[in-house]
C-alpha cells in the first residue's frame, strides 16, 4: 500500500496535534510516561513520521512548551481583566493552576524532566528555550502591570519555576527573597504592590514526603538483602560506607586512595566530586569550614574499604582538578556521581518492597542512608557536639533537630538509662558510707 502523501496543510496540523498531546500527555502522566510510541498511537502516524516532524521526544517537548506560552498569556490577561477579581487573586489564580498543571491542563517539567531534557538536547536549543523563558516571563509581568525595566523577568521566572518544579521548602525560600526584593522596588517607588504578599499555603500544597530513617531491623534486612542478591551485592560496600560514615554522597564519589588512613582509621573529607553537562566532572570544596573533617572508620566501613581498593579494577585514568584514582567506578571505569546511586536506591527500593513485609521508606535515596547514620548515632547517646563535626554540619541546630529524630521508644528508653545510673549511684553512695562507718568503728 503505498504511502500517503500530506500536503504542507495537513503537516502543520499533523504538526500542531503532536504538540497538543504532549501537553495533554505530561499533564497527565508526566514525561518520562509519554513516549514516542505512546504519542504516535495517539496521534495516529508512525514513529518514521514522528520523526520527519521532530529529531527526538525532548525536541518536541521544547516546542509544545514554547507553543502553551500564549494560551498562558491569554489566560493570565482574563484573570486581570475579570471584573470579580481583584488584582491579587487574579495572580493567586494564575500560579495555583500553573503549579496543580494536571488539573487545568498545563504541561509542568518536574525537575528531573526538566534535566532529562537538558542532557538530551545541545547547549545552545537549551539556551534558545531559556531566552524564550525570560521573554514568557517578561510578558507575563507587562500583563500584571508591574514595571519590566525596573525587575528582571528572571525573579519572577524563578518563583514560578520552583512552585513547578522544586520541593515545597525550596519554594517558601524563594518567595522568601522574591517578596524582599519587590519590597524594595515599592521603597523606591517602581510598584505599588507586592505580588509576593501573599500566604504560600493558598497557592500551593505542602506535599513534602518526609525523610525517614531507617529502623535498625531495616538497616539489618537491607543489608542482608543486598548480600544475597545477584544484581544489588556489588553495591553492598558502597552502603556499608555510607551507613557508617554519615558522608554526603558527593563526598562519597570524591573519595580518592589518598584520603584513606587505615592506620589511624578515619577518612579524610575536603572535597565533593561532581559533574555536569556542559563541564563535565569537576570538584567542589566544603562550603564552610565545618566540611572539611576526618570521619573516624568503625570497624565494618574499615572492612568494606578494604574490600573497595582489593575489587576496584579497569579505572581509566582520570584526574579532575588535580584528583585521581577515585574509589567507586561505572561499568566504563569512570567515577560515580550522585545521579548514578540515586538511580540506584530506587531500584534497589522497589525490589526490596517486593518480597518483605515492611517496605523501605517512601523516600529512598543515599541522604537516607546519612540519615539513618546520624539518626543511629544521636539515638546511642553521642555527644552532639561531636556528632555535628561528624556529620559537617555548619549549626549544630541541625544536628539536633533535623537530622536526629526520637521517638517514644527512644524517649522511653533514655529515660529507663538514666534511672538505672541514677539507682547504681544509689547503691554506691550506699556502700561507701556503710565502708566509711565501719572505717570509723575500726578506727575507734
Amino acid at each position: 500500500m503505498a504511502r500517503k502523501a500530506y500536503s504542507d496543510e495537513e503537516r502543520a496540523q499533523v504538526k500542531e496535534t503532536l504538540m497538543v498531546t504532549m501537553i495533554r500527555c505530561i499533564a497527565d502522566r508526566g514525561l518520562i510516561h509519554s513516549s514516542i510510541d505512546v504519542l504516535c498511537r495517539k496521534v495516529g502516524i508512525s514513529k518514521t513520521f514522528f520523526y520527519s516532524f521532530f529529531s527526538s521526544k525532548e525536541e518536541l517537548v521544547l516546542h509544545a512548551l514554547r507553543y502553551q506560552q500564549p494560551k498562558l498569556l491569554d489566560y493570565a490577561r482574563s484573570l486581570m481583566e475579570d471584573p470579580g477579581l481583584s488584582w491579587r487573586a487574579g495572580v493567586e489564580t494564575f500560579l495555583k493552576n500553573c503549579c496543580y498543571g494536571a488539573k487545568s491542563g498545563v504541561a509542568v517539567l518536574s525537575i528531573e524532566e526538566e534535566q532529562q531534557v537538558r542532557r538530551c538536547l545541545s547547549k545552545e536549543n537549551f539556551q534558545a528555550f531559556r531566552q524564550d523563558q525570560v521573554s514568557f516571563y517578561g510578558k507575563l509581568l507587562s500583563i500584571f502591570g508591574l514595571p519590566v525595566d525596573s525587575i528582571d523577568p528572571r525573579l519572577f521566572g524563578n518563583l514560578a519555576l520552583s512552585m513547578m518544579m522544586v520541593a515545597y521548602h525550596t519554594i517558601c525560600n524563594s518567595k522568601r527573597s522574591l517578596k524582599a526584593i519587590f519590597y524594595m522596588a515599592i521603597q523606591d517607588d517602581c510598584i505599588r504592590k507586592n505580588p509576593f504578599d501573599f500566604p504560600i499555603n493558598d497557592v500551593i500544597n505542602d506535599d513534602t514526603e518526609p525523610k525517614v530513617p531507617l529502623t535498625p531491623a531495616q538497616e539489618e534486612e537491607l543489608l542482608k538483602f543486598m548480600q544475597d542478591d545477584p544484581v544489588y551485592a556489588k553495591y553492598y560496600d558502597e552502603v556499608v560506607i555510607l551507613l557508617e560514615t554519615g558522608l554526603r554522597i558527593s563526598e562519597l564519589c570524591g573519595l580518592t586512595e589518598t584520603d584513606l588512613n587505615f592506620d589511624l582509621r578515619f577518612v579524610n573529607v575536603d572535597h565533593q566530586l561532581l559533574r555536569s553537562t556542559e563541564d563535565g566532572y569537576y570538584i567542589e570544596t566544603p562550603k564552610t569550614d565545618s566540611g572539611f573533617r576526618q570521619v573516624p572508620m568503625s570497624a565494618a566501613a574499615y572492612e568494606a574499604f578494604q574490600r573497595v581498593l582489593k575489587n576496584r579494577r579497569g579505572a581509566k585514568a582520570i584526574k579532575v582538578d588535580g584528583y585521581s584514582n577515585f574509589l567507586f567506578l561505572n561499568r566504563n571505569g569512570l567515577p560515580k556521581v550522585a545521579v548514578n546511586y540515586d538511580a540506584m536506591f530506587k531500584g534497589l527500593a522497589k525490589k526490596f518492597n517486593k518480597c518483605h513485609k515492611e517496605p523501605l521508606p517512601t523516600v529512598m535515596t543515599p541522604h537516607t542512608m546519612r540519615h539513618t547514620f546520624c539518626t543511629r548515632m544521636a539515638n546511642a547517646g553521642m555527644n552532639p557536639k561531636a556528632l555535628q563535626y561528624i556529620m559537617g554540619h555548619a549549626n549544630i541546630v541541625m544536628t539536633l533537630n533535623y537530622y536526629a529524630h526520637a521517638t517514644f521508644q527512644s524517649a522511653q528508653a533514655e529515660m529507663a538509662r538514666l534511672e538505672a545510673a541514677k539507682a547504681e549511684t544509689t547503691v554506691v553512695a550506699a556502700e561507701t558510707t556503710v565502708e566509711n562507718t565501719e572505717e570509723t568503728k575500726a578506727a575507734a
